[in-house]
């Protein structure tokens, strides 16, 4: 039987449905050349060989058989899964976690990169299939969508790496691990696999290279953080050829035939042309070398087909024999194969109406997902129009007015007044200002200031006020402004109306109040307030769909009350905050008093602009009194005088009050019922609360009964008959006040409970009693914003004065003992500013126990005053907050001070004054508690005060126990000689001692040689005689006992700033903090055991101590590092001892570097140990691989690093030469480069400095 017969047999029993499984083993394959049976033998012959490889090419293309390919054929397919499948799965976990979770927020967060993709697009490197998969086509890119190709195009050009003209896409060396060395060198294997003709020779060689793959895909793994690589390598190298695989490869499939059909090109030409079968079977031979190519599925081994060529070429003569019966048989051949094809043209058919079915099926999803979207957008837009509801009909559309007008109240922005605002640098207090005690803050004037920090729009916004400022009424405000804007309704006030333009960008707005709620997730938080009636299947829904709306839209959460929210957890942690998701479309504003903000101490990332309300200014004072006395009186048929009221409260000094939109209301309440007289604070609240009893008896109101009292009523009100008549009544009330406000287990936020609450023991307040309250105005009913249905009720007192107020009073009824407890837990001066109302109306109460109490105070806070007031010295490094701490505790003593006033022995005690120009009000109340206290003031401190009285520094001489003594900025030589008294007298407890001058000051004489217990001293801008200086100098240098000491723009009359003397400082072995600036004294040497702060600021005076710069290397407990002005060609030796040191200062926290140059031969590093440290670089001139090495000792670092540099240039190498960049372009340099760290995060940049910072990359 000849060859053609057996395939004619062969495709006959196919077409007839007999299997070809019977059949393989009998004709053989390719990867059993040697083996033997079946129908035709096998043996060495090249007649044999040949035509077992015809018989198998035919039925290959008869699409029978298909192609398992030479022997490590098995060994290629899972190379190309590997590659393929686990290259492209590892390359888009790089791709996402450069970019995050959403592509285009990425883009749109970082107009750098957004510029490098608009280029990319815009050079049409993408084709249209690309294209179709990224913004702006498709808003929603996904990297499940992207092929290998597509990923590798990508992240070379928009995602932060190295610029595209960087040698790492190119050539990588083997040593570079960067992961652009890794996508390189897989982009290099998929070329090799795909594009190159060549084919693996050697089974070493194949295992090498796969292992080379599963090297580069660990390297991508590491720096991704994948951790299932090897699992996917066993599944590769396991996975075996079948159909599945075969989908798997369709692309290379559809290529593969497009070669076969070439291949039957040259069959016909055999046909036409019997003589040149030889030619003809080269070029088939090497048509099928190329389908193996293309294909990568026929990659045999070469060595074996060049024998067998060998082989061929010898037996060509038979081959040529048997050419007659090819001929003879090949019509019966085409025939056959024109019937296979009219069969695989039925199965084509049945691919096509397969395929249009999977359309129709696309179709219908695509169809659902609108659906879908609809649905979602439309449920998205229910719960927006409920939002608005909520807020319009009643939550925030009205302001309480006051009982006069009974339940009434009116709306919202017919009597809100926007009240002062201005900006709080929270996270840098003056730190870097020497010259100003205080600069002026930026006021808040529009929308746009709230919520931006210049042009960078703010993400998390505090806004803090003192109790009863307006806080509340404001983000309700707020809400209400959001409601108009998406009604586009516009109002006739100006600046509301900006509010409202720049409010419509928020898709939606959500006010919760943390007073009502003890929850953790913000989420819950929402939902608890706004889904309160849903069941519990759709508020866990619910949570999602927040969740989904604050990430995907454009979100205000207005947060009121951080200070008196009450979490409670059960995993014990302490929570500061609501835990809420970092969203990037979503703005974050809370409300709180300030001490909280102090106590909590939030990072950039928790608070990134905090703005201070004050109140309503001047103008804002005359609208609103205007507009709310002229609704009075047309309500109720009145004719008071505007003016005449303003003219009273002025009279009476209660001006102050007036910046409290809710006391000026009840202040005006009180001047229609009864003549203002001058009472303290303390009386007007008494007066407000007899006057709303008064009022419920002239309206008839229901009162309760009046129960017995337990306790007096405080002097001061006996003369309030209707408040003394119902005392009973409002005691329970003081009661309820006094726990809420120190009692931290009492489960009551600070202004809100329920009436279940105040029927309970102890309070036990009927409902006709609590009911009562609520008409006159005491207590007020909340409607809780919980639900879209029905609404909560909760009660509050009308304002948080009020129920300090009464908690004064609750507090004048109990013994020494039990006012004093709750006060023991106080630590700091903010634990007793939180209490700062509670003293000023327990001082008004005129209670003999209030010295006692303030007496103890100081004993509790003892420790944190000594640090507040030794930390004027350090103002260049913790700024001027203990300045404000300080300074609101002195005033507090004095508002207690002046409230008191009319006891007779009220000696307040005080250890603390500040005089400044701007509280010259209070001074004649501070200097006569300062004369009282003369034994007991501890710190005093003047500045800016210029040609004061005499009686000023006669009072000052009183003092005769004073341990720290600031006088700042005084106008002549002859001030501060008047302080040479001060001095001497208290020269056995002084042990701090700073001055300032103002301009240029002459001291002739410094009285401190008899300092014998000085152990911090500060001078700074001073002219000193010279034996003067020289006896500071003797002195200082012969002190064991000073740990603090400040020389800055200190001149000698006689030198000038040129150097005169030098100071000595080996014998100071406790010395913790040295500044040296812009002075005519030249430090030799230091004791370095204790030293934590080294301040060196020369600017042009670059020779001097460079001893002590290049004994940094010893300083081994430093922390703060500052060294300032070495520019001169002569101090490089300096500079490059000082930079090479720096890495071995293990504990340092900040570096600053300043106006230098650093030399061309020096790197910067930090010590491996470092944590968490700031550095400055201010106009300092380096070589570009300086910066580069600095940034990449960070970069490997456990720590968070902020920078903030400002070069004068960057030096580029140019063969044996540095030439400097511009400043511009310096930036632009450095910008490049840590660009492409994922851990780097710019802050800010400018043309002349960058700000950013590295954080912990583990």
């Amino acid at each position: 039987m000849s060859i053609y017969h057996v395939v004619f047999y062969i495709l006959f029993q196919v077409k007839m449905g007999i299997d070809i499984d019977s059949y393989r083993c009998r004709i053989g394959c390719f990867i059993r050349y040697r083996g033997g049976g079946g129908i035709v033998s096998i043996n060495d012959s090249s007649v044999t060989i040949q035509t077992l490889w015809f018989i198998r090419l035919l039925l290959v293309i008869a699409g029978i058989e298909r192609n398992p390919g030479p022997p490590h054929q098995v060994f290629i397919f899972r190379y190309q899964y590997l590659l393929i499948e686990v290259g492209t799965e590892i390359l888009r976990k790089v791709f996402d976690h450069i970019v995050g979770p959403d592509y285009k927020v990425y883009l749109d967060n970082n107009p750098a990169r957004e510029a490098q993709f608009n280029n990319l697009c815009g050079n049409k490197l993408l084709n249209p299939g690309q294209l179709n998969l990224l913004p702006p086509i498709d808003n929603t890119p996904s990297s499940k969508n992207f092929d290998i190709t597509l990923l590798c195009c990508l992240l070379r050009n928009s995602c932060g790496l190295c610029v595209f003209k960087d040698q790492v896409w190119k050539n990588p060396q083997p040593s570079d691990k960067r992961v652009e060395a890794s996508i390189t060198r897989l982009r290099e294997c998929r070329n090799n696999m795909l594009h190159s003709g060549s084919v693996v020779e050697d089974e070493t060689v194949l295992s090498t290279k796969w292992n080379e793959l599963c090297s580069i895909l660990q390297e991508l793994s590491n720096y991704c953080g994948f951790t299932d690589l090897q699992d996917l390598i066993k599944k590769a190298s396991e996975i075996k050829i079948d159909d599945q695989l075969k989908e798997k490869f369709d692309n290379v499939e559809k290529e593969w035939r497009r070669e076969i059909g070439e291949v039957k090109t040259d069959i016909g030409e055999v046909k036409t042309d019997i003589g040149e079968v030889k030619s003809e079977i080269d070029e088939v031979k090497t048509d099928i070398g190329g389908v193996k190519s293309d294909i990568g599925e026929v990659k045999s081994d070469i060595g074996e087909v060049k024998t067998d060529i060998g082989e061929v070429k010898t037996d060509i003569g038979e081959v040529k024999t048997d050419i007659g019966v090819v001929k003879s048989d090949i019509g019966e051949v085409k025939s056959d194969i024109g019937e296979v094809k009219s069969e695989m043209s039925v199965v084509h058919a049945k691919v096509d109406n397969q395929n249009s079915q999977i359309d129709e099926i696309s179709a219908k999803v695509e169809n659902l997902d609108s659906c879908k979207k609809q649905q979602c957008d439309e449920y998205v837009a229910d719960i927006q129009r409920k939002l608005i509801d909520i807020y319009q009909e009643d939550v925030c559309s009205s302001l309480p007015l006051c009982p006069l007008l009974e339940d009434e109240k009116g709306h919202m922005l017919d009597l809100y007044e926007i009240p002062k605002m201005h900006v709080v640098n929270y996270h840098n207090v003056e730190k870097h200002k020497t010259d100003k005690s205080r600069v002026e803050p930026k006021e808040v004037k529009t929308c746009k200031d709230l919520f931006h920090d210049g042009d960078k729009e703010c993400k998390n916004i505090y806004l803090t006020g003192s109790a009863g400022v307006g806080k509340t009424s404001f983000c309700k405000f707020i809400a209400l402004l959001w409601c108009k804007s998406k009604s586009n309704e516009q109002l006739a006030d100006v600046d509301m109306q900006k509010y409202v333009d720049y409010l419509a960008r928020f898709d939606f707005v959500f006010y919760v109040n943390l007073r009502d709620t003890y929850l953790i997730d913000l989420i819950k938080i929402i939902v608890d307030e706004l889904f309160y009636s849903e069941s519990d299947d759709k508020r866990e829904k619910m949570y999602r769909n927040v969740e989904q709306i604050l990430n995907d839209y454009a979100s205000l959460v207005i947060m009121d009350g951080l200070d008196e929210w009450t979490p409670q957890s059960s995993d014990k942690r302490k929570y500061e905050i609501p835990v809420r998701p970092k969203s990037p479309k979503c703005v974050y504003f809370t409300t709180c008093r300030p001490y909280k903000i102090e106590n909590v101490r939030l990072s950039r990332s928790d608070l990134d602009h905090q703005v201070e309300m004050t109140g309503l200014g001047e103008t804002e004072i005359e609208s609103y009194v205007e507009n709310l006395i002229k609704n009075i009186n047309d309500k109720y048929e009145e004719n008071k005088d505007q003016k005449e009221f303003m003219d009273e409260v002025k009279k009476f000094d209660f001006y102050s009050l007036l910046h409290i939109p809710m006391i000026t209301s009840h202040l005006i309440m009180l001047w229609f019922d009864r003549p203002l007289i001058s009472m303290s604070r303390t009386l007007i609240y008494g007066n407000i609360i007899d006057m709303l009893f008064k009022l419920a008896y002239n309206r008839k109101i229901a009162i309760p009964s009046p129960k017995s009292s337990i306790s007096k009523l405080p002097d001061p009100f006996c003369d309030l008959s209707y408040l003394k008549k119902h005392f009973s009544q409002v005691e329970q009330l003081c009661m309820l006040s006094y726990r809420v406000l120190f009692d931290p287990d009492t489960n009551i936020a600070s202004l809100v409970f329920t009436k279940d609450q105040l029927a309970s023991e102890p309070y036990c307040m009927s409902e006709a009693e609590t009911n009562f309250f609520c008409t006159i105005g005491i207590l007020s009913k909340n409607k809780v914003i919980r639900k879209f249905g029905k609404q909560e009720l909760k009660l509050s007192f009308l304002h948080k004065s009020y129920l300090e107020f009464f908690a004064a009073m609750y507090a004048s009824t109990l013994e020494t003992s039990q006012v004093l407890e709750p006060f023991n837990k106080c630590r700091t001066i903010n634990d007793v500013l939180k209490y700062e109302n509670f003293l000023i109306f327990y001082a008004g109460l005129l209670n003999k126990n209030f010295v006692s109490l303030i007496t103890r105070i100081y004993s509790l806070i003892s420790v944190d005053l000594d640090l507040v007031r030794t930390s004027y010295i350090f103002y260049e490094i913790n700024g001027y907050s203990f300045f404000y701490r300080l300074d609101g505790l002195i005033k507090m003593i004095l508002k207690c001070y002046i409230e008191g006033s009319s006891q007779a022995d009220n000696v307040l005690p005080l250890e603390d004054c500040i005089f400044l120009p701007d509280n010259f009000t209070e001074h004649e109340a501070l200097l006569k508690l300062l004369v009282l206290n003369k034994e007991n003031v501890k710190f005093l401190y003047t500045c800016n005060l210029f040609h004061l009285k005499n009686y000023y520094y006669d009072d000052f001489n009183t003092v005769n126990n004073l341990q720290v003594l600031q006088i700042w900025y005084s106008e002549s030589s002859d001030d501060m000689i008047k302080f040479d008294k001060l001095i001497i007298q208290n020269k056995s407890s002084l042990h701090t001692l700073s001055i300032r001058g103002h301009r240029t000051n002459y001291v002739h004489e410094l009285p401190i040689k008899d300092l014998h217990h000085l152990t911090s001293l500060s001078l700074e801008h001073i002219h000193l005689s010279h034996d003067c200086l020289l006896g500071i100098i003797q002195f200082l240098s012969n002190n064991n006992l000073l740990k603090h000491i400040v020389l800055s723009s200190v001149c000698c009359t006689e030198h000038g700033k040129d150097k005169c003397t030098t100071l000595d400082l080996t014998q100071c072995n406790n010395l913790i903090y040295l500044k040296l600036s812009s002075t005519c004294i030249e430090c030799s040497s230091i004791n370095p055991s204790c030293l934590e702060y080294l301040i060196l600021d020369n600017y042009k005076y670059t020779k001097f101590h460079r001893d002590i710069c290049k004994t940094v290397i010893y300083l081994s407990e430093l922390k703060w590092l500052k060294i300032q002005g070495y520019e001169m060609s002569d101090d490089y030796d300096t500079i490059a001892t000082l930079i090479t040191n720096v890495q071995y200062l293990s504990k340092i926290e900040h570096i600053c570097l300043g106006w230098m140059t650093i030399p061309d031969s020096v790197n910067f590093f930090l010590h491996p140990n470092v944590k968490n440290v700031n550095i400055e670089l201010r106009y300092v001139s380096m070589t570009a691989s300086c910066f580069r090495s600095f940034i990449d000792s960070c970069i490997d670092k456990c720590c968070d690093i902020r920078v903030e540099v400002s070069v004068s240039h960057i030096r580029q190498s140019d063969g044996d030469t540095y030439c400097s960049l511009s400043k511009e372009k310096s930036v632009e340099y450095m910008f490049e480069y840590i660009n492409q760290f994922p851990t780097v995060n710019v802050i800010n940049k400018s043309s002349e400095w960058l700000r950013f910072t590295i954080t912990d990359g583990q």
